[in-house]
């Protein structure tokens, strides 16, 4: 490997690196938003993974489930099931961006 060719690699690690930082800011600060399959959960988290909030609509669970030992199983589950949603979100938006980084440096397959 010439000079030459080691500044450019030199250039093109710098210039990743500073992708990477400018994605995990990006992601710190994006906010999103999940709901279960049945609309019971709601969850807010950082595309980083930091959960902001999780939402139940009482007034849903109340028509459907009218005792709370019924609603308890159903909650569980939805919260799971949003908490997921939002955290595939999360690993999707994750990968795009970073997909673009490595399309940008000539990386990609």
């Amino acid at each position: 490997m010439d000079q030459q060719d080691l500044k450019k690699a030199l250039k093109q690690a710098q210039d990743m690196q500073e992708g990477l930082l400018k994605v995990q800011e990006e992601l710190s600060h994006k906010v999103l938003e999940a709901s279960s399959y049945d609309g019971i959960v709601d969850v807010t988290m950082s595309a980083q993974g930091d959960f902001r909030s999780l939402k139940i609509n009482y007034n849903l669970l109340a028509i459907k489930y009218p005792s709370l030992a019924e609603a308890c199983p159903v909650i569980e589950k939805a919260a799971v099931s949003a908490i997921k949603r939002a955290t595939e979100m999360a690993t999707d938006l994750t990968k795009a961006k970073l997909k673009l980084i490595s399309e940008g440096m000539g990386l990609a397959e």
